[in-house]
């Protein structure tokens, strides 16, 4: 299934200058339960660019799969690295920082990972 941010990354791709929001409105179908039900699909093109066929940029979406992927998985990372900067501050006791070390490494190392950005090992934080 084609989400709204892979189908923005397609049409992004093929003409960057076009703004989604003011150019261009993406959109998917919803559930019952109130989950993408269907592929993605453009709800309005306010631009002089002529709209493009669906099929073409739903199979140029799928190609970015792997790229939305990396950057979710380095968005989550980032934000996890984050949550724990306060643990290398100055002024916090060199025990806490020990304990903190390894996970805040594995995470740095995530990207390396062998199934990235798919298949993702996230560390476990210490107790």
């Amino acid at each position: 299934m084609i989400s709204h941010e892979l189908l923005i990354k397609a049409i992004q791709s093929k003409w960057p200058q076009l703004v989604h929001g003011r150019d261009y409105w993406v959109a998917h179908p919803l559930g019952k339960d109130g989950q993408q039900s269907d592929d993605a699909f453009i709800a309005e093109w306010k631009c002089d660019v002529e709209l493009p066929a669906i099929s073409q940029l739903l199979a140029l979406a799928e190609t970015f799969r792997p790229t939305l992927a990396a950057e979710k998985a380095r968005e989550r990372r980032d934000g996890l690295l984050a949550s724990t900067d306060w643990t290398q501050a100055a002024d916090v006791p060199q025990q806490l920082k020990d304990l903190w070390a390894p996970y805040r490494k594995a995470l740095r190392e995530v990207p390396q990972q062998q199934g990235f950005p798919t298949d993702v090992v996230w560390p476990t934080k210490p107790a």
